[in-house]
């Protein structure tokens, strides 16, 4: 199956003795410095999963694991297949159901995921400003916001890669969300600017349109830290496979939108 940056994945068609059949996938962890990085990220995606079938979205269900690879030669997680596909429209309806997935996943409040690994920053190999940056100052001042302390308000439980990627669409509705392996506790505003830098190629607009959807259905302000956490832990990412010239553009912006909220006038 497509998809799936540090693993492998593949659908599994079951025929059973008595008749019927049933479609699932395996997540197969085989990027060998990931596993060493995170020994347990086949058995903690598969805790995830169990807890996430209480939400109102579709999950898949977690049929088995294979923790430490043994049996599998790599770390396995044995899922059911969700109907559907990513779509990416853009428009006021999608917008709203995207709203709505997203709070769903934050209705599990922190205490319920005593399992789940707490939020953290993603530390990157080095911080050297890609060679597009035009405001080097705004950049070093994110750099020195993003090494102190993380935002420690609003935790909850998150799926920490929530973007229109994840979600699936069966006839013009929400069919699941997927790809649960960094789901973490911590602030909601990281769910939603993980999402924001996702909508940036449909320019700012969309980005702010979905986070004011999202402040309006919650009651919730979203922390601007959350773009700084985001944009400066896609760093390395960054200077591996440039952004287009109008993105670049774009996320320069909303760093010195956050860098400008957090600092005041």
């Amino acid at each position: 199956m497509p998809g799936g940056a540090s693993l492998a994945m593949h659908r599994v068609t079951v025929t059973f003795a008595g008749g019927g059949s049933a479609r699932l996938v395996i997540r197969r962890y085989v990027c060998p410095d990931q596993i060493v990085e995170d020994p347990e990220v086949a058995a903690h995606e598969a805790a995830v999963l169990e807890l996430v079938g209480r939400i109102l979205t579709p999950t898949p269900r977690l049929i088995g694991v294979d923790p430490s690879g043994e049996l599998a030669g790599t770390p396995p997680v044995l899922m059911t297949e969700l109907p559907g596909r990513p779509e990416w429209t853009a428009g006021r309806r999608w917008m709203r159901q995207l709203v709505e997935v997203l709070v769903n996943v934050h209705d599990i409040a922190a205490d319920e995921a005593s399992m789940v690994r707490p939020f953290s920053v993603y530390p990157q190999q080095s911080y050297a400003l890609p060679k597009w940056v035009t405001k080097p100052v705004v950049w070093e001042r994110a750099i020195e916001i993003f090494r102190g302390p993380v935002l420690d308000e609003d935790r909850t439980f998150i799926h920490r890669d929530f973007y229109p990627g994840n979600v699936l669409w069966h006839r013009r509705t929400v069919s699941g969300l997927v790809d649960w392996e960094a789901a973490s506790v911590g602030p909601r505003s990281t769910d939603v600017a993980h999402c924001r830098i996702n909508l940036l190629d449909e320019g700012l607009d969309t980005a702010e349109v979905f986070t004011r959807e999202w402040e309006q259905h919650t009651g919730r302000t979203f922390n601007r830290w959350a773009d700084i956490a985001t944009i400066i832990g896609l760093l390395d990412s960054e200077r591996r496979h440039l952004s287009a010239q109008r993105k670049r553009f774009v996320i320069e912006t909303m760093l010195q939108h956050a860098v400008n909220q957090i600092d005041g006038p």
